[in-house]
């Protein structure tokens, strides 16, 4: 199955604030999805909704013909990370300064994919070289 994720009639309110106006979209697999907008104006709720941390007012959140608005939480969990994963804005409160970024991305690939310490570092030093990392090894 191709991966994707499909948003439809994605509305978030808080109390008489509409943050995301029937929001609709279509992301399959290999394709880039790009949210612009000025401070304010939800893209951090939006992927946060994507994520499964917060739930829309209205509307429906497919991820490979699951509606994520209807997974327990243990399932959610499974989701994230494994197979859904973000780094928020806030990378301080998301990252630990002390460990490199390389240990952060295998812990979450020893976590969700069970891959031994070896595996998830070389798949580590490989995800860093395809973004651009000098020297991923190191890294």
């Amino acid at each position: 199955m191709s991966e994707e994720i499909i948003i439809r009639d994605a509305v978030k309110r808080y109390g008489d604030n509409t943050v995301i106006p029937a929001l609709s979209a279509d992301i399959r697999n290999g394709e880039f999805f790009t949210l612009l907008g000025p401070s304010g104006c939800g893209k951090t709720t939006l992927l946060r909704i994507l994520g499964g941390f917060e739930m829309p007012s209205t509307g429906e959140v497919l991820f490979e013909g699951r509606d994520l608005l209807k997974l327990s939480e243990k399932e959610m969990r499974a989701v994230r990370g494994g197979e859904i994963a973000m780094v928020f804005q806030d990378s301080l409160s998301s990252l630990n300064p002390v460990l490199t970024c390389g240990d952060q991305i295998m812990e979450t690939m020893r976590i969700h994919q069970r891959l031994s310490r070896r595996e998830a570092r070389e798949k580590a030093v490989e995800m860093l070289g395809l973004v651009g990392i000098p020297s991923p090894e190191k890294r």
